[in-house]
């Protein structure tokens, strides 16, 4: 009936998912002349805006306090570069290894907390994480330990790093290059 009301009123299969079923059987019940693919249509580019904003929502996995939901307006976060050097090295996602063979490579962590502390006697060449500060424990270690690290990259970036092979961290010059 969906694909229906579709093609009769002009609109793409993918945008009537953001229409609201009231609206459909408000049509059925109410007799008044209006135009319906204009009154559709609007819903539908009005429903578009309001999911858009709503992926800014980004919620933990526990709500405890209203300061748990975090609001991201930066298409792509400002990440923390800490500690000195420029190194290149294989990628390593602690989340995804069985072994603890960090050594010479840049091992990369969601969020890293001090229980973590294990991997710099591990000789790593570098750390990055999604979330975090430039206070975080994390960057505080890397700082004091000389280690090049890009603390909070934020998802999309750490995505991309962890599905590579191997990246250059600079942290003098703030960048991150995906080599392979």
């Amino acid at each position: 009936m969906l694909n229906k009301i579709g093609s009769r009123n002009n609109i793409k299969k993918k945008d009537l998912c953001y229409l609201d079923i009231k609206t459909i059987l408000d049509f059925y019940y109410n007799l008044e002349l209006q135009d319906i693919e204009k009154k559709l249509k609007n819903q539908i580019k009005e429903n578009k805006e309001s999911y858009q904003k709503n992926n800014l929502i980004k919620l933990p996995k526990n709500l405890i306090y209203k300061s748990d939901v975090f609001f991201f307006t930066e298409k792509f976060p400002k990440s923390n570069f800490v500690g000195s050097g420029d190194t290149t090295g294989n990628i390593i996602h602690i989340d995804k290894i069985t072994d603890n063979k960090f050594e010479n490579k840049i091992v990369c962590i969601a969020s890293a907390d001090p229980g973590y502390d294990y991997i710099f006697s591990r000789k790593i060449k570098g750390l990055i994480t999604m979330f975090g500060g430039i206070n975080s424990h994390m960057a505080i270690r890397c700082s004091e330990l000389g280690i090049p690290a890009a603390i909070g990259v934020g998802e999309r970036m750490f995505n991309e790093i962890t599905n590579s092979r191997i990246s250059r961290l600079n942290a003098i010059s703030e960048k991150i290059d995906i080599i392979a």
